[in-house]
């Protein structure tokens, strides 16, 4: 066993010097050195998205890298150069205090999403001045190709890389004596923009390149011309149009906005012949044109260039972080039940994610441990296998979590099989295929076996909308109060909840009124009976509290499933007191209930004086009484349904004496009956009709009547207070005089009052008549 351990040592050991688990992804490079031994030299990594781990999400600008040396300890300053999230490459200047001849591997660490970007300024350039490269290449065609020639180019003599401190008037042949020709020359030097000088930015450069060039700021151009001969002849006005019309376009300018820190400024340029000096210059906001020399900005350089080779080899991942997030009450992502409910499962919705930056290995398991109380129904979750019911139930998900991702949901319906033990617990754990932080893996819930009430629910074929359903009726007649149950039955519901003594249906959100004396919509006289009924959703499980006011008498009924009715009231002549009554002289409901829709229904009785109704509830953790909201009631009959029934009566003709016939110049009397067969009066002063009147006829102003039903049928509307609007064809209002006229083509009527409901056989109705001559 000594031996096989000492054999894992020697094949890995960076398995035991990785730096900081923090980074998920380590990634070594090695820079082969083929020349002498520099120092304080920086190395340009250009990185591709192939050479980082596939895993990795890439960072908005690189600020979770970080280079450390070959002994995996020492961190190596570097600078940015170009970060792009979108396309996943990156350019890298790493600082070695010195590179030697030969192989160097370093470590790039990356992937911790937490991490703060390093700011090192000044930059990792330690050469003071403006880096000037000229090589013999071949003319470029575009910015790109000025690169690739220029970097596959090797030094030679008559060209070469020196550092300059004023950038006026440079060339080849002044700086290296020579007169060589189809060369490239590119500068890259970073600037400081002070604290402060912050703004629009602006930059030109005037050269001697017959192939064009180009001027960058930080990678972007701000203007290049490519197959051009650019000779500025040391004229600044050579800009062109716009700015300097009449003039050659051969000077190179463009501005940006730069924030504070240092910035990269390149200038390239392809001459094949006769080596014209080249001039930089630069305008702070709000300043002049300065020639970009070391005594008026502070700039520094990396290194001239020595051959190097740059492989980037094998990845490592130090750690996968699955974590169990789905229940518990201190998390807002949770859903946990309030209890376990004997006789009816519920839902328990376990969520995990993958924190981790690298995807999960497939086949996480996930162990759900059961108290012996409790058993697994059955289970859902798209992906996810389960198997057992009691105990320890194993389930599995084979696919494979990208990081940062979450699994799906795994819903659990679990049921107590025996009060004991109570309370009774449920503990989830996430298990991965590899290494992970353990210590939010596994969540658990205790909660209490409780034996509830159970909804009635809704009834098959629902269609639940919002509100109660209140039904008004005169008690002209009646005892004064109602002194219990049985007797607000007896004397009130059954002998007065019928057509005769309807006054009307209405919809209410819940059962809250004002204290007063006009809280019936349909009248406003004493002595009526209401009765709201509908269905009441309780959201949690647990115990509730229901309770009244009203004035005068008033009960709440809850039906269960069993249709047995659990009553709070408050009997007998009193008026209101703006709060539940809990006292002795009334009752509440007091019980434990299963969520879910219970039926729901509240009678109030009102003798004289004053009047007014309120239901009251205290939810599971409330400590105090509040008026039920509108959002807990629904009814599954809420209905209006107007009918309209038109007929005809030929009243004369211009030929015959009797029997009239529709022909022309005949008198027609058209009788328009309406009906509301609907369940629900409608809202006060909004029945609106309106008559078309036929283009081959002349309607007659003034034989316009309404009729209203008789006695137990009559509509509830005010017939002699009808609003009557007469349109032309256009729709737009007019006011004829009596007689024919055809210019009337609408009539809009709209009636004061509420059209009352159909009540058993009871149909409630009027009419209106006109008369029309036919053309």
């Amino acid at each position: 066993m000594r031996w096989l351990l000492l054999l894992l040592i020697i094949l890995s050991p960076s398995a035991f010097s990785y730096w900081d688990c923090h980074w998920p992804f380590r990634t070594e490079v090695t820079i082969n050195n083929s020349n002498a031994t520099p120092t304080d030299y920086q190395v340009l990594v250009d990185i591709q998205g192939a050479n980082l781990h596939p895993g990795y999400n890439w960072s908005n600008a690189g600020e979770d890298l970080r280079v450390l040396d070959a002994d995996d300890n020492t961190e190596l300053k570097f600078w940015i150069d170009n970060w792009n999230q979108a396309t996943r490459t990156a350019s890298v200047w790493v600082r070695f205090p010195s590179l030697s001849a030969g192989s160097r591997n370093i470590y790039f660490y990356y992937g911790n999403q937490n991490a703060s970007p390093i700011t090192q300024v000044p930059p990792v350039f330690t050469y003071p001045g403006i880096r000037f490269h000229t090589r013999r290449t071949p003319a470029p065609a575009n910015y790109s190709q000025a690169v690739t020639n220029f970097d596959s180019a090797a030094d030679s003599s008559g060209y070469g890389c020196k550092f300059i401190e004023n950038f006026t008037e440079i060339s080849n042949q002044s700086e290296f004596s020579s007169s060589g020709r189809n060369f490239m020359a590119r500068s890259e030097s970073f600037f400081e923009v002070k604290p402060g000088e912050s703004g629009n930015w602006e930059f030109r450069y005037g050269a001697d390149f017959g192939g064009g060039g180009a001027l960058l700021i930080n990678n972007s151009p701000l203007e290049e011309q490519w197959g051009e001969d650019l000779w500025w002849a040391r004229d600044w006005r050579r800009t062109g149009p716009p700015l300097n019309p009449g003039f050659p376009d051969d000077i190179l300018i463009g501005s940006v906005n730069l924030t504070a820190g240092y910035h990269k400024l390149e200038v390239i340029g392809w001459e094949g012949c006769c080596d014209g000096g080249i001039t930089v210059q630069f305008k702070k906001p709000g300043g002049n044109w300065q020639t970009f020399t070391t005594s008026n900005i502070d700039i520094r350089s990396a290194a001239c260039p020595i051959q190097t080779t740059i492989t980037f080899g094998a990845h490592e991942v130090c750690e996968a972080d699955l974590e169990v997030i789905g229940f518990g009450s201190a998390n807002t992502n949770s859903q946990a039940p309030d209890l376990w409910v004997q006789g009816s499962p519920r839902e328990v919705i376990i969520r995990s994610r993958n924190n981790g930056a690298d995807p999960s290995l497939p086949n996480t398991r996930m162990d759900i441990t059961l108290a012996s109380s409790l058993s697994l129904d059955s289970y859902n979750g798209n992906g996810w296998s389960c198997s057992g019911s009691i105990g320890t139930i194993n389930c599995t998900y084979s696919t494979a979590i990208s990081s940062g991702n979450s699994f799906p949901e795994l819903s659990l319906q679990v049921e107590p099989r025996s009060s004991s033990p109570n309370p009774a617990s449920i503990t989830a754990e996430i298990k991965g295929q590899q290494y992970d932080a353990t210590a939010n893996n596994i969540r658990n819930i205790s909660l209490p076996i409780r034996s509830l009430l159970f909804p009635a629910n809704l009834p098959s074929g629902c269609s639940a909308k919002p509100g109660l359903v209140a039904g008004f009726f005169n008690t002209t007649g009646s005892k004064n109060f109602a002194t219990s149950s049985s007797d607000f039955q007896s004397s009130f519901v059954t002998p007065y909840e019928n057509g005769s003594a309807l006054f009307g249906y209405t919809v209410r959100p819940n059962v809250s009124s004002a204290n007063g004396s006009n809280n019936n919509p349909f009248g406003s006289g004493d002595k009526y009976l209401t009765i709201f009924e509908g269905y009441i959703y309780l959201d949690r499980d647990g115990d509730y509290r229901f309770a009244v006011d009203g004035d005068d008498a008033v009960e709440l009924s809850l039906f269960e499933s069993t249709s047995t009715p659990q009553v709070a009231a408050w009997y007998g002549a009193h008026s209101a007191i703006n709060n539940p009554n809990t006292s002795a002289a009334a009752s509440i409901i007091d019980r434990g209930f299963a969520r879910g829709y219970y039926r729901f229904r509240y009678l109030h009785q009102e003798n004289s004086g004053g009047d007014g109704y309120r239901a009251y509830w205290q939810k599971p953790g409330d400590t105090t009484y509040s008026i039920i909201p509108a959002s807990q009631f629904v009814n599954c009959t809420v209905q209006q349904n107007i009918q309209l029934e038109s007929t005809s009566s030929v009243i004369s003709d211009p030929i015959n004496s009797a029997n009239f016939k529709a022909i022309p110049g005949a008198e027609v009397q058209y009788t328009v009956t309406a009906k509301n067969l609907g369940n629900i009066n409608t809202d006060q002063n909004t029945t609106i009709l309106e008559q078309t009147i036929n283009t081959d006829s002349e309607f007659l102003v003034g034989s316009l009547q309404f009729i209203d039903g008789s006695g137990n049928q009559s509509s509830g509307l005010n017939m002699g207070n009808v609003t009557v609007t007469y349109m032309d064809a256009s729709g737009t209002s007019i006011t004829p005089a009596n007689g024919y006229t055809t210019t009337v083509r609408r009539i809009r009527m709209q009636f004061n009052g509420t059209f009352k409901a159909k009540f058993d056989t009871l149909e409630p109705e009027f009419s209106y008549q006109y008369q029309v001559r036919l053309q």
